[in-house]
């Protein structure tokens, strides 16, 4: 009896871990997509800013 639950815990646990790993993946996917857009805005704008008032 005690086998099947913890066996069941066990899958749980790792069901929980792979979605948890996935969505974190995501999220970092997102976040680093949304870093390198705003880099790429603001050495732009810099570039820009530089261009016009040097």
């Amino acid at each position: 009896m005690w086998k099947l639950i913890r066996e069941v815990l066990g899958l749980l646990w790792k069901l929980v871990k792979t979605l948890l790993k996935n969505k974190l993946r995501a999220i970092l996917k997102r976040v680093l997509l949304y870093a390198l857009l705003f880099g790429a805005v603001i050495a732009v704008v810099v570039f820009i800013l530089t261009r016009v008032f040097v």
